[in-house]
């Protein structure tokens, strides 16, 4: 079994390091003229407006070295085993120090009444044995993150690396305020650090430090934790003395373009190695206990070089950092985080409507001929003809629809593909096991936010439903109507 083992370890890396030729990341721009872009909110454009930013840069001396995080092998361990007696210990210190008692009553609660699959008493010891999902039920206020917590404190003490996934990004700054309180308390060493979107860290820090109703320590701490200032701004000037340069959000950290004729390639700002946006991903190459949220642990990625798997070069998601560094991984409300899966599957683009003056589509057409100039040539005459292509068949499509030229069958008007949106979903946590569809509820709002809302006379629309391919035993088209549920065949 352990040639087999090192067989696929070896497959995979090389599998890796063949996806990450020519994937390097941006060298630092050197001293010079810059230009990139920055959107703004219009009236006009439903998705903004495009300004140019020019960077003069004058600096002397070299970039600031874009420092590689190194990872470990991935810990291996068959299960978890963590006493009552010791998460009872650390609840009862912690109430102590606080004049509380809801953590040793979160503990005994949940240990009077916790039950394994079979039925019978787990006893002193809670056992996370390694597999895809272990799914703990209990009653609202049962005490499930108190437990989690007084887990994510148990793990650091034991010198076990733990991840936390919480439904949003302001539980995220909650449970990382609280457990390094809890570290402090208890005298224990370790790095708590929260995993969250660079592009949302100013947004975070302004939301909570103006919200009167959190106490003042804490939007203290929020404030100085996420966020941070842009050395670019100090060099920019932008082609509308009414725009502000900084955006907080839309730095173009990798994006610099040269001020010039021959602008083929993006550059990164010579300060990103050590810029204050990306220190958390970079913590989090060593951080003893992650915590993030729902959407970045599904969608995100890690914006700082790491080395190991994914091979360097390429951007590793949050998801492959936390599976790849933890011991174990705790996610609180795994319902909604498969609803959230499902709802992300689910996305489409309006292509084309009878009468609408402004779509997606004519929008990426005008601002296509806006700033086609800043394109390469071989780029800008690829992508010329497929936007022509793409706007002039969605509206003939949809003209032919308006006019009755063409009936097209019901049945063909809205398609399901059973399993395709559910490829990473977490099967039990919500009455979907492998083998049986989803629930009822799911058909119809699925069918729901693809049947074109009864417009489909008037309307195209493109899904972005994922494909499970031919490889996928389950992947079959199931047709689906308009309104209802869909019938399978």
């Amino acid at each position: 079994m352990g040639n087999e083992e090192a067989v696929i370890d070896a497959l995979l890396d090389e599998l890796e390091d063949n996806a990450a030729k020519g994937q390097s990341l941006p060298k630092p721009a050197p001293p010079g003229s810059y230009v990139s872009d920055l959107r703004i909110k219009d009236p006009l454009s439903p998705s903004g407006r495009l300004v140019d930013v020019f960077y003069d840069l004058v600096y002397q001396g070299s970039p600031a070295p874009s420092m590689v995080q190194k990872l470990g092998d991935a810990p291996v361990a068959d299960e978890v085993v963590i006493p009552f007696a010791d998460l009872d210990e650390i609840a009862g210190r912690l109430d102590e120090l606080r004049g509380q008692d809801y953590r040793r009553k979160a503990v005994a609660d949940i240990r009077r009444h916790a039950r394994g699959r079979d039925g019978t008493d787990v006893g002193e010891l809670l056992r996370v044995q390694a597999s895809p999902l272990r799914v703990l039920h209990a009653p609202t206020r049962m005490g499930k993150n108190v437990l989690s917590e007084l887990i994510a404190v148990w793990c650091a003490r034991q010198g076990l690396v733990m991840s936390l996934v919480v439904p949003q990004s302001a539980q995220v700054l909650a449970t990382v305020y609280r457990l390094r309180q809890d570290l402090a308390d208890l005298e224990v060493s370790a790095q708590v650090t929260p995993v969250v979107s660079p592009k949302s860290m100013m947004d975070l820090a302004e939301q909570t430090a103006g919200n009167p109703q959190d106490d003042a320590g804490f939007r203290t701490w929020v404030y100085r934790e996420m966020s941070y200032s842009c050395p670019l701004t100090g060099h920019a000037t932008t082609s509308s003395e009414a725009v502000d340069a900084w955006k907080p959000g839309q730095e173009p950290c990798d994006q610099l373009k040269p001020n010039g004729p021959k602008a083929d390639k993006t550059l990164a700002c010579p300060w990103r190695g050590s810029c204050g946006k990306f220190r958390h991903h970079r913590a989090a190459a060593s951080a003893d206990i992650l915590v993030t949220n729902h959407a970045n642990f599904l969608t995100g990625h890690i914006h700082t070089p790491m080395a190991g798997r994914p091979a360097t070069g390429r951007r590793m998601t949050t998801e492959q950092l936390l599976l790849h560094r933890s011991h174990l991984v705790i996610i609180d409300e795994a319902d909604a985080l498969q609803a959230q899966a499902f709802d992300q599957a689910a996305r489409q683009v309006l292509l084309a409507q009878d009468g609408a003056e402004r779509t997606p589509v004519r929008e990426l057409d005008s601002q296509f001929r806006r700033h086609c100039h800043r394109l390469p040539m071989s780029l800008e005459q690829y992508l010329r003809p497929l936007i022509n292509h793409l706007l002039w068949l969605a509206e003939s499509y949809v003209s032919h629809l308006v006019g009755g030229v063409i009936h097209p069958d019901r049945e063909r008007r809205s398609w399901w593909c059973r399993g395709a949106g559910m490829g990473c979903s977490l099967p039990g946590s919500s009455g979907w096991r492998m083998g049986s569809g989803p629930r009822s509820s799911r058909w119809r709002r699925s069918t729901s936010s693809t049947s074109g809302r009864g417009r489909w006379s008037s309307q195209m629309r493109s899904r972005g439903w994922p494909s499970c391919g031919s490889s996928c035993p389950r992947s079959r088209i199931w047709p689906a109507g308009r309104t209802g549920s869909p019938t399978p065949p």
